[in-house]
This record gives structure tokens, sequence and C-alpha cells, in this order.
């Protein structure tokens, strides 16, 4: 028995095929297009969940994998054959899914050859978390790390409603994929068919009572066409938007004062004013003579100077994710009641982005600290911390 050689028919009594014909549901694309978004989607899922931020380049190639099949699946779906077009399978009036599942609840809904009127809308569900997820991935990058073709549009507040929003959608594809997976499995007891063959082979033997696409030709050339012409818009979209200068980037490291850079690293790491507010460098500068148990003063024209030069230069004058977790921090919260921070790694915001970090790490010979941020944050002293500049060393 070989696939219907003439394409899907329609259903008119004229056109309709013998019982237990085989017939060509899935072509070539609808049957790529599924298997590598699942592969780019799961890629996505692991490098986020499991595999941490420093694998987020992994984590960003298999996103703008799945955005671009998400694309060029919207593409098809105006120009591909019949059970491929959205037309043929999304239904989005309320009525008729009440009575789909209904008919599903009586066990006299009828057998589609195509998508059902669920399976249509699982399908507009799933590409739109994909869309969102891509969305709401390139504007958390561009305002909290200003980083990627966003980051000189954007300003901070923007990527802190993102940046969540994009957590829910990660998790919101994880349950669609899961009721992807139990309809998938129900159909095919259903029907008594295994649906995961024919997503493979793109066959499906034909039944009295199907409920069949209508008959559409598919027009590829038009397909490609139109889907070049978006790619590249996009790409040259993205290239400009890259192209305008990124606003709120804290004080570059070759911009630092010689004084505040020699006086500081005598005894650890530069940290960028970026990472807390004018007040909590006034009240450090301070209190240098008892520096975290030190005593690391100054002669008090140094000391005048230095200062001036970090509250010129404090949180308040970037708009980096790192200098607005820092000043946000209550005084309180570090064991401090008389204001400002006893330690960076004592804020509530740092705790937040380190609960997932085992201590064991901070005490290898090669981190040493908590407060040593530059054995894992390639650009700390920068105040950038970029998800991209993360580099765990071993031990």
């Amino acid at each position: 028995m070989t696939p219907h050689d003439s394409g899907l028919p329609g259903s008119s009594e004229e056109t309709r095929p013998e019982p237990g014909t085989k017939l060509r549901v899935w072509d070539v694309f609808v049957r790529v297009f599924h298997w590598a978004l699942g592969l780019s989607i799961l890629v996505a899922l692991i490098s986020a969940t499991l595999l941490g931020r420093s694998w987020i380049s992994l984590h960003v190639a298999a996103s703008v994998v799945a955005i671009v099949l998400v694309v060029l699946r919207i593409v098809w779906g105006f120009f591909g054959p019949g059970p491929a077009r959205f037309s043929s399978f999304v239904e989005l009036r309320p009525s008729v899914l009440m009575e789909h599942l209904r008919a599903l609840r009586d066990n006299k809904a009828p057998r589609f050859i195509g998508h059902n009127p669920l399976g249509g809308l699982m399908v507009l569900a799933l590409m739109a978390t994909v869309l969102g997820l891509g969305l709401t991935g390139v504007a958390a990058l561009g305002a909290l790390f200003k980083s990627g073709p966003l980051a000189g549009l954007l300003p901070y507040w923007v990527g802190f409603v993102s940046s969540p929003l994009h957590s829910l959608l990660g998790n919101g594809i994880m349950v669609l994929i899961a009721a992807h997976l139990a309809g998938v499995f129900f159909e095919s007891r259903r029907h008594r068919e295994n649906l995961v063959k024919a997503m493979i082979t793109g066959n499906k033997i034909h039944a009295a009572g199907d409920v069949l696409p209508p008959r559409r030709r598919a027009r590829p050339l038009l397909a490609l066409l139109v889907a070049a012409g978006l790619i590249a818009g996009g790409v040259w979209a993205l290239n400009a938007f890259g192209k305008v200068p990124a606003k709120g980037l804290p004080v570059s490291v070759a911009a630092f004062d010689p004084q505040f850079a020699d006086e500081c690293s005598a005894c650890h790491m530069i940290y960028n004013p970026s990472l807390l507010p004018a007040q909590d460098w006034r009240k450090l500068m301070g209190e240098l003579p008892d520096h975290f148990g030190e005593d690391a003063s100054l002669d008090e024209k140094a000391t005048a100077h230095i200062t001036q030069w970090l509250v010129a230069h404090a949180a308040e004058t970037a708009d980096m994710r790192a200098s607005h977790v820092f000043r946000l921090a209550a005084s309180k919260d570090a064991g401090n009641d008389a204001g400002g921070l006893a330690s960076i790694t004592q804020s509530r915001g740092w705790q937040h982005y380190h609960e997932d970090v085992p201590q064991a790490l901070f005490r290898r010979k090669t981190v040493r600290s908590p407060a040593n941020c530059v054995a894992c944050h390639k650009d700390a002293e920068a105040g950038l911390f970029s998800p991209y500049a993360i580099d765990v060393p071993k031990e």
C-alpha cells in the first residue's frame, strides 16, 4: 500500500479515498520543524535549568534556532499544503472548542486526519510562547546587562519586568509540552494509532468517518521568498538596533581614578563604584579605621578625593542590574542598623543571585572568598556582571 499520490484529498464524496488508503498527511518541512523545535526547546530548557548561567551561550543559540523555526512555520502555515495551513486547523471560536470537548467526554469525537481543534490551539500556544520567550529574553539581556541588540534601547525597569516574565513563560512551555504529550498519548490510545510514527513517516491510514482538511497546493517558492524577506528584515533590524550606544553603563576600568585603583587594589579586588549608592560609599569611606575588621586608614586628603570620585560614579549614575540590586539592599539586611551595607555579600540581592551556589565553591583556593567576584565574573571590576562573562574556576 503506497501513500495517496495525488496529495491529501478534500472532503467531498467524489474525492474521498477508500478506507485503508495510506495518506501523506505531514510534509517534510512540518516533520523536520516538529522534531527540530522539540530538540531546540529541550536544549534551551536544560541549559537554563540544569547547567547554570555559565551556559548562557548555548541557551541563546538554542533559543535563536527555536525562534527561526517558529517564524518559518508561520510562513508555511499560509503557503504550505492543506494539513499544514492554519486555515485547516486553527479554530478559536469557544463554541466549537466546547463542542469538541463535549464530544470527547461522550466518546463521540471524530478522528481528525490533521490537527483537531484542541491540537490546533496547542500549536498556536506553543509558537506564541516560544516567540514570547525570545522577546523577553532579548529584553532582559539588553535592559539588565546592556548586552544584545536591544542594549541601547531599553532601561533597567524593562528588564525588571521581562526577566520574571521570561521565567514564567519558561515554566509555561514545560506545562504546554506536558499537555501536548498527554494529548498525543490520549489520541493514540483512542484511535489505536501511533501518532509519533505518523510524525516521523508523515503517513496515516484513512478510516471511514475521518475529518479531512481541505485540499491546498503548497507554494514553496513563495514561502521561501517571504521567509527570506522576514529573516533578512529581522537581521537588518537587530543589526541597526545593536549599533545604538548603550546608556547607563558603569564607569569603565580604563577611566578609574588612579589613586582609587592603587589604594583599593592593595588589599582586594577593585569594586566598581556603580555597585553601591552614594550614601553607602560615604559611610564606608568614613569608617576606614575599621574597614571590615581591618585598619585601612588613609590621610584626610586621599580619603576626601576617593570619596568624591566614588560618589560621582555611584550606583545612581548607572542603569545595570548590579547597580539597582545593591542600591535597594536595606541596612538591617547587612546587620548594620546605622545605615549602609556591612558587606555586599550580605545584601539581599547578592544572597538571592547566589542561593544556588554551593558554599564549598567560595572556599576553593581559586576563589578564596564570596567577596572575590572577579574569580567567577570576568567583568566584575567593570560592574557589568554579564552572564556571558561567568567562568567558574576549577579547583
